[in-house]
């Protein structure tokens, strides 16, 4: 019976130990606030569907106006049009978003 004694004293100081430190976790969370596009603006706004091809991206909307070099595995690419940006894992629609319009003062 002696072990059990032994391994219930180091649960409870493992316990005690690591309940110092919640506190200080949770006093260093930090909100972010993120603009939303309203839903008539993006309902409005023809973008790519999930699943669709780069080269039907290509065929459908043209040229984007930049492309962002691919990162990571698998890797993740993305496309900027004027209107919308589309995130591509390696060579589907991941996600197509309309970005929020920039007022002068956040800039």
């Amino acid at each position: 019976m002696r072990w059990i004694d032994r391994y219930s004293a180091l649960v409870f100081i493992s316990a005690l130990v690591l309940s110092c430190f919640l506190p200080a976790g949770q006093a260093l969370a930090e909100q972010v606030r993120l603009p939303l596009v309203s839903e008539q603006t993006r309902s409005s706004v023809q973008m790519p569907e999930r699943g669709a091809s780069k080269k039907e991206v290509l065929e459908r909307f043209g040229d984007p106006v930049r492309r962002v070099a691919e990162i990571g595995q698998p890797p993740i690419s993305e496309w900027i049009y004027p209107r919308f940006k589309v995130y591509f894992e390696a060579d589907r629609v991941l996600h197509s978003v309309v970005p929020p319009e920039r007022s002068p003062s956040a800039e």
